[in-house]
């Protein structure tokens, strides 16, 4: 018997672009709020994703990679010149500036911003302005068809599961490890412990 298993490193990435594929978190390069749809259809900041209405409402979809609209994962509505959403709308502008932050704005002069902990378009050069881009995810790691193992409690002798007995309980329990020096999970598999289940044998 064998064992396949995909694990999620989890959290967040920083990332220097966006794409029309992904789904982004945004949060300011000055005071680390995240912009978010307030479940409203208006754009506002929280001071973590835990904190927005759910973490789909801090999730933004781009239009395009240079100009077009912002859409919000968690409500589907579309924004663009305002802070309200808008089924319709001239385009904003969206620039990753040689820092890595991105920059969205209209007229080259209007950007989004925080502005004392409220989303709004305003004249600036401050770096409230600036939008640090967070991707969710991570690194992956996975085992497929690995050899699932018994091992004995009295003699500590191992050996390969080639089956299950009716009154047989099991549990299996993966700990992943992520080792940051070279990149890699490390798996460790202990012993099945309980399983109930209901089976009737005619």
């Amino acid at each position: 018997m064998s064992l396949t298993a995909k694990v999620d490193a989890g959290g967040t990435e920083t990332v220097k672009a966006i794409n029309t594929s992904d789904s982004f978190m945004l949060k300011n390069r000055s005071t680390g709020r995240y912009l978010v749809d307030n479940g409203s259809g208006r754009l506002a900041l929280v001071s973590s994703v835990n904190s927005a209405v759910s973490q789909d409402h801090a999730l933004w979809r781009f239009s395009g990679t240079s100009s077009g609209y912002m859409t919000n994962v968690g409500t589907g509505k579309r924004y663009y010149r305002g802070t309200s959403s808008a089924t319709s709308g001239s385009n904003l502008t969206f620039q990753v500036n040689n820092n890595g932050y991105l920059l969205i704005y209209y007229n080259n002069r209007y950007y989004l911003r925080d502005n004392n902990g409220t989303a709004n378009f305003g004249n600036t050069t401050s770096s409230t302005r600036e939008w640090i881009i967070e991707k969710s995810g991570g690194k992956t790691a996975s085992i497929s068809n690995r050899q699932i193992n018994i091992v004995d409690r009295q003699t500590a002798a191992v050996t390969p599961m080639t089956e299950q007995l009716r009154n047989q309980h099991i549990k299996i329990v993966i700990n992943a490890y992520f080792n940051e020096t070279d990149g890699k999970f490390n798996f460790t598999v202990l012993p099945w412990v309980e399983k109930n289940e209901e089976t009737e044998f005619n």
